[in-house]
């Protein structure tokens, strides 16, 4: 018998990226990529990237999707013909990935080895041919399974997904993969999870928006299961797959709980009803898939969340901000477990929190440099203090003069440049004359507002290049280089003294923006991660590749060069 579902609203608050541990190798095209000078006289610099996408089996794939992505912007296509042969012509000199997909197949850069790593940029001249550019994909390996309730019945709609434990934010938490897209579960309870790389996954089965409610009983109902059968992230169980590999009977019970529900009362810093939200966001100790729920504040300053599922949240109360939309707006929060059992009477009282004012200083050659090209964040340390939810972040630009204020700031927070001048980057940050560069700053009472805060940005950063060898002393082709402080303090989420890069496909890399100072320069022959998330980002992995790593001092400006050896994992 199948159930009907109903709706609990979430929003999953992550990225994807990669996952620790090796994975099977991806299979690759063994042809190098073969530069052809075509230009004649007087011909334009347009450029041209050709070669063919062929399947495990080597047969041509047709109708197959290549991307060509510049790095530095823009973005063209092509269609395979039936002999799996693509051109792409018209291109401007400059840094190229190309990346093909086929349905049943796994997309895949060229130059890729393995699951979930970037492939080789491809280095385009004026005029040239880059030919033999050719990707062979796997077939994708796919998960089915059945879900079913306590009575062994399928239960129809669940959407079921793949979840991996990555390195991210900070913390290693379990991410949806959005390489493979969630399923529904059919009129037999069962599904068919596809497109998979190889690798180790958690699947979970969740009711589509809220938790599926038996009628008369008292909010019970199905609530989201991690297999092989239970509602906490802690039990759950990796399914580890190779390359094109299909597992069936990944099969498990849902969960039946009781929903609970949350209710209380925000207030502003003036004791007024909260003109604003309440989100409830499970925490950071809780380990499993991120979701957060959302209410409007009612004119009495009430608020109430029906169905929670089980698990440890922070109840965020959150004002409407300012007017000048310059700062954030009020904010409270608490930490609260839910088993089960109705929490009524949380009471949250917003506070103005801190107030900050200063200025940005351009130093280098600044000449059609504007100041609202920078963009800025002051990132939270922990969701108990801050927003949990980016969207309610101020990201801040200074005015035409370099000056900036704000309002409304809490919580632990560092600051962050989010987009700015190319080749430009942070500096020094002075507060009320105190360096404070790379610091968590504390705000949230009066007594913690900084009325002058100096940053200073140059574009006077260092620049690294190299080779990498082997044991050997024979140069490697195929490797990720990560270039990180020798200073551990300076590890923290999204450091700007944690960089990676990948080669050239003349086997050189360049690591760009590096503010002067001390650092490992290490070679693996894998790691998994992207620009978002991923080992490069956990200090545990940064500690044993220090064990292996070659040193350099930097300094402002400098160009200089390493060859660090292959480390082999």
């Amino acid at each position: 018998m199948k159930k009907p579902l109903c709706v609990l609203a979430f929003t999953v608050l992550a990225a994807a990226g990669s996952l620790s541990g090796q994975q099977p190798p991806v299979p690759t095209s063994p042809l190098r990529p073969v530069a052809r000078d075509t230009r004649e006289p007087n011909a334009s610099p347009a450029g041209v990237i050709r070669g063919r996408i062929l399947t495990a089996l080597g047969r041509p794939a047709a109708r197959a999707s290549v991307r060509i992505v510049g790095l530095a912007g823009g973005e063209d296509s092509a269609t395979t013909d039936v002999d799996g042969r693509y051109e792409v012509s018209g291109l401007k000199p400059g840094l190229y990935r190309v990346t093909a997909s086929k349905p049943g197949f796994f997309p895949l850069d060229f130059g890729q080895k393995r699951a979930f790593e970037r492939g080789t940029p491809l280095v385009l001249a004026d005029g040239q041919t880059l030919a033999n550019i050719d990707i062979t994909l796997p077939m994708a390996g796919a998960i089915t399974g059945r879900i079913s309730d306590e009575n062994g019945d399928p239960i129809e709609g669940l959407m079921v997904m793949a979840l991996q434990s990555r390195f991210s934010g900070g913390r290693r938490q379990l991410l949806p993969v959005t390489q493979i897209e969630p399923r529904p579960t059919d009129d037999r309870g069962m599904y068919r999870l596809f497109g998979i790389p190889p690798g180790s996954y958690i699947i979970i089965a969740s009711p589509s928006n809220r938790p599926l409610l038996l009628p008369g009983k008292n909010h019970v109902g199905y609530v989201p299961t991690y297999f092989p059968g239970s509602a906490m992230p802690s039990d759950a169980q990796a399914v580890t797959m190779g390359l094109s590999q299909t597992i069936t009977g990944v099969d498990f019970v849902e969960v039946l709980a009781k929903s609970a529900r949350v209710s209380g009362a925000a207030f502003d810093s003036n004791n007024r009803p909260l003109g604003g939200t309440v989100a409830l966001a499970t925490t950071d100790r809780w380990g499993g898939l991120s979701v957060t729920m959302t209410t409007t504040v009612q004119s009495d300053g009430s608020f109430q969340f029906l169905r929670a599922p089980p698990g440890e949240y922070a109840v965020q109360a959150i004002g409407p901000r300012p007017p000048d939309l310059r700062g954030e707006g009020e904010f409270s929060a608490t930490i609260i477990s839910v088993n089960g059992q109705d929490l009524d009477g949380v009471e949250l009282r917003t506070s103005a929190g801190s107030r900050l004012a200063g200025r940005l200083i351009l130093e280098g050659d600044s000449r059609g440099v504007n100041f609202k090209d920078a963009v800025m964040v002051l990132a939270p340390m922990e969701i108990a203090k801050a927003p949990a939810n980016d969207m309610f972040l101020h990201r801040w630009r200074a005015d035409n003069d370099g000056t900036f204020h704000m309002t409304g700031l809490t919580g632990l927070r560092r600051l962050r440049l989010l987009s700015g001048p190319p080749s430009w980057t942070i500096k020094s940050v002075k507060a009320d004359g105190v360096d404070v560069t790379d610091e968590v700053l504390s705000f949230g009472t009066r007594a913690e507002s900084i009325a002058d805060l100096e940053v200073v940005l140059t574009n006077r950063a260092a620049t690294l290049t190299g080779t990498v060898s082997d044991d050997r002393g024979g140069r490697v082709l195929d490797y990720t280089v990560v270039v990180f402080a020798i200073d551990a303090r300076r590890w923290y989420p999204q450091s700007r003294f944690v960089k990676f890069a990948r080669p050239t496909p003349d086997g050189t890399f360049q690591v760009t923006n590096l503010p002067a100072g001390d650092y490992y320069v290490a070679a693996v022959d894998w790691m998994q991660g992207d620009d978002l998330s991923g080992e490069w980002q956990d200090p545990e992995f940064l500690e044993t590749l220090s064990r292996g790593a070659s040193r350099i001092s930097l300094d402002e400006a400098q160009r200089a060069a390493a060859t660090p050896q292959l480390i082999v994992r």
